[in-house]
């Protein structure tokens, strides 16, 4: 069984640290555990994040995109639930 982790930060607030101990836990029990986070620290070879300042940039562009189109699809949303919003069918 292979088991892949996604975590912003690696070691930073208590979501990296659950994750780092479920990490280690399914380690001691020989199953082949990843994590993929936004900000690394380690040269831990079972952690993969970003490189080089310039993927450092992109992972923070790509999440800004992933939010900005997040609250367009709740205001789309809100949009239709608040305004009881049917589109016309014309047949």
């Amino acid at each position: 069984m292979k088991i892949l982790h996604l975590n912003y930060y690696e070691s930073q607030g208590g979501a990296a640290i659950a994750v780092q101990r479920i990490h280690n836990a399914l380690l001691a029990k020989n199953i082949d555990s990843q994590i993929i986070v936004s900000k690394k620290n380690s040269n831990n070879p079972k952690v993969i994040g970003p490189n080089s300042t310039f993927e450092e940039i992109l992972n923070l562009l790509i999440i800004s995109l992933f939010v900005v189109l997040n609250k367009i699809i709740l205001l789309f949303s809100v949009f239709i639930v608040f305004f009881n919003y049917q589109p016309i069918i014309q047949s």
